[in-house]
């Protein structure tokens, strides 16, 4: 939740932007014991008819602290914004 929000907070998404976030556990055996060993947080921005999207993901070790999962997330804003997502949401200039 903190990596996802961290994400929306760096886009700085309004309440009426396109923009989504999910953070979902990785297990290394998925049926046999689901060792939980990455976190993969994606990110999706749209235009608002949802005919252009910038959708990237990113996957790592589990954040360990609040502060790893907030860098997560703004590190992937940022990928995001080189893509030209602040364009899509109209309401963020560079």
């Amino acid at each position: 939740m903190t990596a996802e929000r961290s994400l929306l907070a760096a886009l700085e998404a309004g309440c009426s932007a396109p923009v989504g976030a999910l953070a979902d556990l990785l297990a290394d055996d998925p049926g046999h014991g689901q060792v939980v060993t990455e976190m993969r947080l994606r990110g999706v921005v749209g235009t608002t008819d949802g005919s252009t999207l910038v959708q990237l993901s990113t996957t790592g070790p589990v954040p360990t602290s609040h502060d790893e999962a907030m860098a997560l997330g703004r590190e992937l804003a940022d990928e995001m914004l080189a893509k030209g997502a602040a364009g899509l949401m109209g309401e963020r200039a560079l």
